[in-house]
């Protein structure tokens, strides 16, 4: 058990510093985002030609309503930037140990496989979650300073209740870069993999949102269940449990899968 904290804890005080300036990163672009709200004609500025095909795209965000608008400009960059560092960073967890030779020493000690990669799954949970209170507390701030957002409501409820599928969406994308680093054991190929598949997929997602006829290929996207504008505007409970099932369920399948393997794979040498 001292292993494992210790582990736990060396991964989240070399991160801090990754926490603090991605979750500001995330907080100060919901701030400029915020403020450029009450200088904005939603309604005008989604009725523009030029953005229909754009918004299609993107799974049809209702710009016109200011939580549609926070949702597209902030939320859609939280899964690209956050994903891809946590693809990054969960990329190089198992082969960097092995090249730099200290998997050797760590499993010397009492601590097995599954403990040690346990240890770095919850941090990986940890530096997500993290990194999104970070950024939806100082939303949280912000949202009170605009008048547009008053008007349409404060719903701190519904805020708060979308970072849930945040979590689970960004454990996602860690979880299978893991497990693609736990069956190659190399870093540029769980990374470059991991990269292709999420851009894959959200490619997919706006193709689908833009034809119907291809409306058949939302099932094999996982932003099918990232539906936060949707959660903030017209909140559904059915859509919300739905995509956290889905979501947490695809975490549980990488999780374990990274873990039967690296329990399996023969460590270089």
């Amino acid at each position: 058990m001292n292993q494992f904290l210790t582990i736990l804890k060396e991964h989240l005080i070399d991160k801090k510093w990754i926490i603090l300036s991605l979750g500001a990163m995330i907080g100060g672009l919901a701030l400029l985002v915020i403020g450029m709200v009450d200088e904005m004609d939603l309604e005008a500025f989604a009725a523009m030609p030029a953005y229909q095909d754009i918004l299609d795209f993107m799974g049809g965000a209702d710009i016109s309503n200011p939580y549609g608008f926070l949702s597209m400009e902030v939320f859609t960059v939280i899964w690209m930037l956050v994903g891809i560092y946590m693809i990054f960073y969960t990329s190089l967890m198992i082969p960097q140990e092995i090249d730099d030779k200290t998997i050797e020493l760590i499993l010397s000690k009492p601590i097995n496989r599954t403990k040690f990669l346990a240890a770095k799954i919850v941090s990986i949970y940890m530096i997500i979650t993290g990194i999104l209170v970070i950024g939806f507390v100082m939303t949280s701030g912000f949202l009170p300073l605009s008048l547009d957002f008053v008007e349409e409501g404060l719903y701190f409820d519904r805020l708060w209740a979308s970072i849930i599928v945040h979590i689970l969406f960004l454990g996602v994308v860690a979880m299978f870069a893991l497990f693609c680093s736990t069956i190659f054991l190399h870093s540029k190929k769980a990374m470059g993999l991991g990269i292709v598949v999420l851009f894959v997929m959200f490619f997919i997602n706006g193709l689908y949102g833009f034809l119907e006829e291809l409306e058949f290929l939302q099932w094999y996207t996982i932003f099918r269940y990232y539906n936060t504008a949707d959660y903030l505007i017209n909140p559904e409970l059915d859509v919300y449990i739905r995509d956290i099932i889905v979501l947490a369920s695809l975490n549980v399948v990488f999780l374990i899968g990274s873990l039967i393997v690296f329990n399996m794979k023969d460590i270089p040498n």
